[in-house]
Order: structure tokens, then sequence, then C-alpha cells
């Protein structure tokens, strides 16, 4: 029996929640194998099952990276950014937001592929771009300016470009993701041997590790935990499904309050991943407050756009978080 454009629509939509492991196959999956295959993290250009609330999440997590960056290099530091609330609101939670998504996109590719594939196809999808935008930006950038001002000599056109692929340097946020999913992969490798207690393992064993600053260590080691409790939201989602109207509620007026306890040093870009000046307790109290403001932002901002999502079409939001990779790279070099 042919299958309608209609009924094809029906069967993707009403199976899209759904984990390849929980579910039969379809006759849908038979004539569109690529369901099953398709990676649903960044192929816009692909047929694919996709949620419109999770590309207008990231679409607005690129407006608020956009917003927080004119405030940070349109004052020209005239005056102290981290006075300033909507600054604070935003760095307090919009780059764990990003990578809380994609951890809760990972879980569906470690369920279809191997782990060596997983981080493989990383390396084209997040160092290539890296590599690529710092040739563009030489090129198009540094080398005109340095022939404006008639300082250009060779060696100094690449050393600006080393220093634009030093992990933790111009697009770090890019390293920082691929070396999530390196970290990822051999959790998820080691959950075979030793179950899924490997993947709390996997943020204590980062967290030892003698690195704090260079080579994007500390922006990996505040940022992974996030990436690990997206991937948990995934895996437990139906569980925690029915908790989703109180978790939004609690999470907004959580943040609501945390934000009035703000202080310099609980910034991660102030004191990074160190043991601040007060002691261990002063550094416990401080690094769970960002963990607690961070995730109850990232609880409020997914709730909130996914019960939008349900009343109204996020059209241009989607479409800003399909192009939030090229958006957060271009915004990176203007």
């Amino acid at each position: 029996m042919e299958i309608t454009e209609r009924a094809l629509t029906k069967q993707i939509i009403s199976h899209c929640d759904m984990t390849p492991i929980d579910r039969p196959r379809t006759r849908v999956e038979v004539f569109l194998p690529t369901l099953q295959r398709a990676d649903l993290h960044e192929r816009p250009g692909e047929f694919q099952v996709r949620s419109q609330w999770i590309d207008a999440t990231r679409g607005i997590a690129i407006v608020l990276v956009v917003i927080g960056h004119s405030i940070q290099f349109g004052s020209h530091y005239a005056f102290d950014i981290f006075t300033n609330p909507a600054f604070v609101a935003i760095y307090a939670f919009h780059m764990p937001l990003f990578i809380f998504i994609s951890g809760y996109l990972a879980y569906s590719g470690f369920q279809r592929r191997r782990e060596l594939p997983i981080v493989t196809d990383r390396v084209s999808r997040l160092l290539v771009p890296i590599v690529s935008w710092a040739i563009l930006a030489a090129l198009l950038v540094t080398l005109p300016l340095q022939l404006l001002r008639q300082t250009f000599t060779f060696s100094s056109l690449l050393q600006s470009l080393g220093s634009s692929l030093i992990p933790g340097n111009t697009l770090w946020f890019l390293w920082v993701l691929f070396l999530a999913y390196v970290v990822l992969a051999a959790a998820h490798w080691a959950s075979h041997l030793i179950g899924i207690v490997a993947f709390p393992l996997s943020i204590v064993v980062l967290f030892l590790l003698p690195f704090d600053t260079g080579f994007a260590f500390y922006q990996l080691k505040w940022l992974y935990p996030f990436f690990i409790a997206g991937y948990a939201l995934r895996l437990y989602r139906d569980r925690l499904r029915r908790f989703e109207y109180w978790a939004v509620a609690i999470a907004t007026v959580a943040f609501i309050v945390m934000l009035a306890f703000w202080e310099y040093t609980d910034s991660v870009y102030v004191a990074r991943m160190t043991v601040l000046d007060g002691g261990l307790k002063a550094t416990a109290v401080s690094w769970a407050y960002r963990y607690a403001i961070g995730l109850a932002g990232i609880i409020m901002t997914m709730g909130i756009i996914r019960l939008l999502s349900r009343r109204f079409r996020l059209t241009a939001l989607a479409a800003l978080g399909v192009a939030s990779l090229g958006i957060y790279c271009i915004q990176t070099y203007l």
C-alpha cells in the first residue's frame, strides 16, 4: 500500500521522541533508512527528524552569546562589565546552555554508532571549522591590517594564525565541545565494563587532572558536567517528563533569586577553576553556586522554549539555532 505524504509525516512526528532501542521498526524506516543514521547535531542540509524547540533553544543561546559579546567588547571596557546586570545574567548560563543541548543531542549518536567514528566525525565538524576560520581571518583581517599599518612580516602573520589555533583562544568553545565528545566517548566505552558509573567518574577524573589554565582545560572542566547533564536528561527524559512544569517554575524562581547573591569571584571567567583565597570551603560554595545557577538558567530557558513551541511556530529562532555554528564563528572575528 502506498504511503502518502501526510501519513508519512504523522509517523515521523509520532516516533521522533522515541529512541531507536525502545521502539520497533516501522515502514517509515524501511523507506527512509537515513532516519536511523541521521546526525541530529549539525546537518541542516539533510532530511532528518529534529525537534524545533531544540533548534529554537540553540537560537536563544546564540542570541545571548552575541548580546553578551556586544556588552563585553562594544563597551570597550569603559566600565566594569561584571557590574552590568544583563551581562551577569547572560554569562551565568549561556555557554552551559549551549553545551547542555549538545550533550542532549549526543545521546542519539552514541546509541547508533561506536565511539571512534563519533570522535572522527567531530574532527571534521568541529576542528576543521576552527582551522578554516583561522586561515580566513588571517588572510581577510590580520593581513590587510598589517599591510595598512606597514607592520607585515610573514612570521608575524604565521604567529597570529598559530595563536588563533591554540585551544582556549579564539574559537575556544569548539575546542571544548570536541574535547567533551572525546571524554564522553571514553566514558561511554568504559560504561560497557563498569556500567553507568563511568559517566560521573569521567567528571571526577577530569576535575583531578592537574591542568587549570591554557589549552581550554579550565573551560572544559567548567562545562563538561553540563554536557553530561544534557546526556543524562535525554537518557532519563521519559521518567522526568512528569516533573516538567514544576521543574521550570522552580528553576525560574531559583535563577532570579540566585542572581541577587552573585559575587565577582563567582564568575568562572574571573576565578577560573582554581581554589579561591578563602580556602576549600569558600571554593566549594562558589563552585556549587556556579553550577546551581547555570543549571537553573538551562532548565528555565529550555522549559520556556519548549512550552512556547507547543503554541507558536518558533521558525525564526529555530533558523538561528541551525545556523548557530556559523554565527558563533562570524561574531567571534567581528
